[in-house]
């Protein structure tokens, strides 16, 4: 990405004056270097408009990286996805595994008391050892984790467990945490404050729905909206999901138009049938529209394996271990 990019990103950010979160996301965010980082990074030193968050794998995580994201209060995210056995699909380029690199750059930010979360990939091999699961990252130090079932979108294609056994991993991990709630787990939480709202509020909406423009900017400013997961996918029918581009116009102008954009009408769509379909719809307002679409090719569909994985037999487990309790 070239800092023109970011120049013109703030410059509309400041003109709004709208509170927004940046998330450096990418394959790796890091891959550019600090010293090219820190000049994506410079239009938004200091602005009070502006929360940054970063997410890593952390394998190059240095001191120099601590002193920046301490710096510029950066949130930071680490991707491990459990004990050693657990990420045999993160390695580097040369196919060496990644995990010591991982820890390594854990360790550079626990040194420099820079807190931080996880994002964690559970696939089959991890679908029978929950337990051990939660055991690493209590011990891992980190003070939330967010579990995602593998799912299909973009290049990534293939199969995952759409069964019991996923709920069974949902029962065992809240189980766990039950029993041991040292630490968040996002999945468990989103549920948990669902049924307070549910049995507290009074003015709780269950036909509630908003659309979130969740606004991706790719290295050339085009953006994509929805799921960052559509930025690089091809769709011809949708111009391959872009919507505009950062050095055109202003992100904000998107958001104005969003309703007239072919493929967040078709999506629209589906999330009001969800809404007159489904009794999960006030937990999951409707589902990701990348999943929709890789999964099903087609936006207007409905329930997904990752509504089932990851919104329904969360909810499930849930309440079937409360009951056992």
């Amino acid at each position: 990405m070239l800092p023109a990019i970011t120049n013109k990103l703030a410059q509309d950010i400041f003109q709004e004056e709208r509170d927004v979160k940046l998330l450096w996301h990418a394959g790796e965010p890091m891959a550019s270097g600090l010293k090219h980082f820190k000049e994506l990074y410079a239009p938004f030193v200091g602005s009070k408009y502006i929360t940054n968050v970063i997410q890593t794998n952390a394998t190059i995580i240095d001191d120099s990286w601590c002193e920046f994201f301490k710096k510029n209060d950066f949130y930071v995210g680490v991707s491990i996805d459990g004990p050693e056995w657990a990420n045999s699909n993160r390695v580097g380029r040369k196919g060496q595994t990644a995990y010591n690199d991982i820890l390594k750059g854990i360790q550079k930010l626990k040194d420099h008391e820079i807190d931080f979360v996880v994002i964690a990939v559970v696939d089959f091999n991890t679908l029978d050892r929950a337990e051990e699961l939660y055991s690493f990252f209590c011990e891992l130090g980190c003070s939330w984790v967010g579990i995602n079932l593998e799912e299909n979108e973009c290049v990534n294609q293939r199969e995952i467990c759409d069964d019991d056994r996923v709920l069974r991993f949902w029962e065992e991990l809240f189980d766990c945490w039950y029993k041991n709630p040292i630490i968040e787990l996002r999945e468990i939480s989103s549920a948990l404050s669902w049924f307070q709202e549910l049995n507290d509020s009074k003015h709780f909406n269950i036909d509630e729905y908003h659309l979130d423009l969740l606004a991706s900017v790719a290295y050339n400013g085009d953006i994509v909206v929805l799921s960052p997961e559509l930025l690089g996918g091809k769709a011809p029918m949708y111009n391959n999901f872009i919507v505009g581009n950062v050095a055109a116009e202003s992100i904000f102008d998107v958001e104005k138009n969003i309703q007239e954009v072919a493929y967040v009408k078709d999506f629209s769509k589906g999330v009001l049938t969800c809404k007159a379909e489904c009794e999960y719809f006030s937990f999951c307002r409707g589902g990701q529209a990348s999943n929709k679409f890789y999964e099903t090719g087609d936006f207007t569909s409905t329930e997904t394996k990752y509504c089932r994985n990851s919104k329904k037999r969360v909810v499930d487990a849930i309440i079937n271990q409360l009951n056992f309790q």
